[in-house]
């Protein structure tokens, strides 16, 4: 498969990377109850696929650590839902992206007038057992990651979480894949030379939950 160079905008590698994620208590609660309400309603042809939202927050960077905290987060528009149009015709892809567009700058700008972090910082996707890894995910990181080089997606298992053991996985782009979107010329020759292969294309990152008081 090959992408043209003007496919993806200029990159910035001059950021420092993190060290790990920290998630507030909120934003697991709320991507745990969104993934949960779609998984178990049924409410796509493969349950949970769409599932998804926009993460808020911040860098903080320390001298003996760099972290990303993930302050909140919202749920977006379901591509399913507005699979139609009022007259029974099937939905705009490129209408259905306004519109998403639309709610997202508008849940920031309540954020902001609220004084609540605003910042985008990734997104996130509930997966059954974990299955995320697609085109789709890889455009969608190199969008974030080329304003936000720090910028993650957290990936939510349903059916693992049903069965006691929360997950929910920080993933991005690794510097050899930026660089190669950078570039925009994924052939086999170049991808060899660049050393980019399925172990190395996505870095998975250390994240944590911090805890917070209710009183």
């Amino acid at each position: 498969m090959s992408f043209s160079a003007t496919s993806f905008p200029t990159l910035n590698f001059d950021q420092p990377l993190i060290d790990f994620v920290q998630l507030d208590s909120l934003v697991v609660m709320k991507i745990v109850k969104h993934g949960d309400i779609e998984f178990y309603a049924g409410m796509s042809k493969v349950a949970g696929e769409t599932c998804q939202g926009i993460l808020t927050g911040l860098i903080s960077i320390e001298e003996k650590e760099k972290k990303l905290e993930i302050t909140n987060c919202f749920s977006t528009s379901r591509p399913d839902i507005l699979a139609d149009g009022d007259d029974g015709s099937p939905h705009d892809p490129a209408a259905y992206q306004d519109t998403k567009d639309t709610e997202v700058i508008e849940m920031l700008k309540r954020f902001r007038m609220m004084n609540i972090d605003y910042e985008l910082v990734g997104f996130y996707q509930a997966h059954p057992f974990g299955v995320c890894f697609n085109i789709d995910m890889f455009f969608s990181l190199v969008d974030y990651q080329s304003s936000q080089q720090n910028a993650v997606v957290l990936i939510y298992d349903p059916i693992r979480t049903r069965q006691g053991n929360l997950t929910i996985r920080a993933y991005r782009l690794s510097r050899k894949a930026l660089e190669l979107a950078n570039i925009g010329d994924w052939s086999p020759e170049v991808t060899k030379q660049a050393g980019l292969n399925f172990s190395n294309f996505f870095r998975r990152t250390s994240n944590c939950c911090k805890e917070q008081s209710l009183i």
